[in-house]
């Protein structure tokens, strides 16, 4: 587990029991994957993702999981929700749509 810090090991679960959230409104053209891969080899995974328990699938982190699965990882720090798909969906536009609309200082 060296590649999650130490504060998330105890959320780390196997990456192939996690699914991709296929109506996922964000892309992740390559130049996004690459930088999340890079920032992923320097600094590790910092913050999890959330994934829904009832099926798995993400409901934010769907870049960070692709990318780890093309480094190789077995394995990605998560955070359960129980959530039903309304509330999924909500907080997944909303986990996309609040950081667009931040200012940088």
């Amino acid at each position: 587990m060296d590649n999650i810090i130490k504060e998330l090991e105890s959320l780390a679960i196997p990456i192939d029991s996690i699914k991709l959230d296929e109506r996922n409104a964000r892309q992740h053209p390559e130049a996004n994957l690459d930088a999340i891969r890079r920032s992923l080899e320097h600094y590790g995974q910092r913050k999890p993702i959330v994934v829904r328990q009832q099926d798995m699938i993400i409901e934010a982190g769907n870049g960070l999981w692709m990318a780890a699965r093309e480094l190789g990882w077995d394995q990605v720090a998560a955070v359960m929700v129980e959530d039903d798909p309304t509330d999924a969906t909500g907080y997944a536009i909303m986990d996309n749509q609040s950081a667009l609309l931040a200012e940088w200082d």
